[in-house]
């Protein structure tokens, strides 16, 4: 009974060790954006795009550029596809430096936000946006944060149990061999006992 008890022990300990192996949770994070950070271009660009870990919740992403000297620009047309969010650079906008500030919320339901900045010596050509000079940037993207339960965007491999379902065949596989290790050795016991004494 002691070595069928370790057998048991051993197998669940297999189990845990596979189940802290699996995938770990991913977090809603800025992966990159385009311009990059400290960007330095020639011309302004169409748009700008920001690259997240997984796809936030559509409608809540807000960005807005100020330029050195404190004129403010939203960027609109902003669309959601899959992880990247895309918005309009205003044609508005002069050559010069940007700070472009953004808000999101991700599909876990939590705020993200972040700046970067880039610069141009020659504006662009494109449909015009009106710009919003009122407030800071972090004033002017407001968003206004989802309760976790009401997103309808599945957060990335979840942890837990859920999240690894592949471990189960693995698990029914130990268990079944487990069980036929104390079958069997109940059966050479019943075996041995049942044998005459001479």
């Amino acid at each position: 009974m002691k070595k069928s008890a370790a057998l048991v022990v051993a197998a669940l300990a297999a189990v845990f060790l596979l189940l802290g192996a699996g995938p770990s949770v991913a977090h809603d994070e800025l992966l990159s954006t385009t311009p990059g950070d400290g960007a330095s271009l020639s011309t302004a660009p169409s748009v700008v795009t920001l690259k997240f870990a997984a796809e936030p919740i559509k409608d809540t992403s807000k960005l807005v550029a100020t330029a050195d000297s404190g004129e403010q620009f939203a960027l609109d047309d902003v669309t959601v596809k899959k992880n990247i969010v895309t918005a309009q650079w205003p044609t508005a906008a002069p050559a010069g430096t940007y700070k472009v500030a953004w808000r999101s919320v991700g599909s876990d339901g939590h705020p993200l936000t972040g700046t970067f900045t880039f610069s141009y010596a020659t504006p662009g050509a494109g449909p015009t946006i009106p710009n919003d000079t009122t407030g800071e940037p972090s004033a002017v993207i407001g968003v206004t944060t989802p309760a976790p339960q009401s997103s309808t965007v599945a957060t990335t491999e979840p942890g837990g149990i859920g999240g690894n379902l592949w471990i189960l065949p693995i698990v029914i596989v130990i268990l079944a061999v487990v069980g036929g290790l104390i079958g069997w050795r109940a059966r050479s016991k019943q075996r041995s006992d049942d044998r005459p004494n001479t």
